[in-house]
Order: C-alpha cells, then structure tokens, then sequence
C-alpha cells in the first residue's frame, strides 16, 4: 500500500512539474531565458481564499505575459502546489505554481 501510494504521489509531481512548464512556455514573457529550472516537492491546500486566489491571478510580474486566462476557482477547493526555483539573467528566482486538484489547470501563480 504504501508503495502505491509513493508511486501516486511521484506521479502526480511530475504531472504537476510538466503542468508548470507547459505554463511558463505558453505565458512567461521569455521562456528561454529560464534556467536550470529545478522543483520543489508537491503539496496540498485548502487554505486559500478566492480572495487571495484573485490577488494573485492579477499580479503583474515580469515573469508572466499580461492577461493571462485562468481557469474559475471556488473558494475551499483543494489546490497542489510545487515550488520552482530557476536562474533568470544570472538571477536566482522562484515562484509557487497552484494546480487544480485534478491537476489539469494552472490556476494561480506566486
């Protein structure tokens, strides 16, 4: 059982890395200016609010493209996150994406 259970978790954080990548292909303002991309381990919340949620859907970074289309949220939704760090213009950065529990959808980026 508990090897299922490794095995489902490693699935689902290399889901959930190939879902931020894809996103940052598609959205970050220079994709190929990000290096040595490197993922943290993959968690789990319910803690955040659509208020927060929101917040950060409208934060304008220079790492993402103005108006980016994110998909509906619900308050108390259980969301995954992972953690990347990366070099930037010899800048060590990082952002938190957040994944829909189905882990399909970006919803959110810190």
């Amino acid at each position: 059982m508990v090897m299922v259970l490794l095995l489902a978790s490693c699935g689902q954080r290399h889901t959930a890395m190939k879902l931020a990548e894809d996103f940052i292909e598609q959205n970050a303002t220079s994709p190929d200016n990000i290096q040595q991309r490197n993922f943290g381990k993959l968690g789990q919340t319910n803690k955040l609010n659509d208020s927060v949620v929101a917040q950060l859907q409208t934060q304008a970074t220079d790492f993402l493209k103005p108006g980016i289309s994110y998909p509906a949220y619900q308050q108390g939704d259980t969301l995954f996150f992972i953690r990347m760090s990366y070099v930037c213009n010899n800048e060590t950065l990082s952002h938190t994406f957040y994944a829909d529990k189905q882990l399909e959808h970006i919803v959110a980026v810190k």
